[in-house]
C-alpha cells in the first residue's frame, strides 16, 4: 500500500473476496490495523450480519440504501474517534517520558543524599509546558539538594516557547 488511508469504506459483497475477509486482513496487518473500516451492505442487513462484521473488525456498519448525510456523518465520527485515540496515545507517550525524567531527577537526588557530601547538588529535568509542572517543580524544589531545573527542549520547535501561556504557571 503506497499511502495509508484515513478511512476504508468497504462493501461486504465483493466479486472475488468477501468484504469481511478484506476487513480481517486489513485489521491483521500492522500498517493498516488502526485504519477505521466502515462496512456497507444492501444484502446482509440482519442484526447478526452487522454483529459479525463488527466482530470481524469493522468499526461501523451501514445498510443500503444509505443517505449521503448518514454516510458522511458516520465517516466523520470514525475519523474523530481515530484522532482522539491518536491524541490519547501521544499524551500517554509524553506523560511516560515525563515520568521517566522526573524519576531520573529523584534518583539523582537520592544519589546525592547517599554520596556523603561528594555530590552537593542536582540539576533536574522537567517539562515546563506540562499541566502538572508547577506541582512537580514544587515537589522537586522541596529538596535542598535540587539546585535547578533544565527544561526539556528536545522536541520544542518554537523558539518563543518560554512565552507560551502553558509555560507561565511553571515559571
Amino acid at each position: 500500500m503506497a499511502a495509508r488511508p484515513d478511512l476504508v469504506v468497504l462493501d461486504v459483497e465483493l466479486p472475488d473476496l468477501s468484504g469481511r475477509e478484506v476487513c480481517r486482513r486489513l485489521k491483521a496487518a500492522p500498517e493498516t490495523a488502526t485504519v477505521p473500516i466502515l462496512m456497507l451492505s444492501g444484502v446482509f442487513v440482519d442484526p447478526s450480519d452487522r454483529s459479525q462484521a463488527l466482530e470481524d473488525g469493522s468499526d461501523a456498519y451501514l445498510t443500503k440504501p444509505v443517505t449521503v448525510r448518514e454516510l458522511v456523518a458516520t465517516a466523520r465520527a470514525l475519523l474523530r474517534t481515530v484522532r482522539a485515540e491518536r491524541r490519547s496515545r501521544e499524551y500517554q507517550t509524553a506523560e511516560a517520558a515525563l515520568r521517566r525524567r522526573v524519576a531520573q531527577s529523584k534518583f539523582m537526588l537520592d544519589v546525592a543524599r547517599g554520596s556523603s557530601g561528594l555530590v552537593r547538588g542536582v540539576v533536574g529535568w522537567t517539562d515546563l509546558a506540562s499541566p502538572g509542572a508547577p506541582a512537580r517543580i514544587a515537589e522537586l524544589a522541596a529538596d535542598p539538594l535540587l539546585k535547578g531545573l533544565r527544561p526539556m527542549l528536545q522536541d520544542i520547535d518554537d523558539t518563543n516557547w518560554i512565552l507560551l501561556p502553558a509555560v507561565q504557571p511553571a515559571l
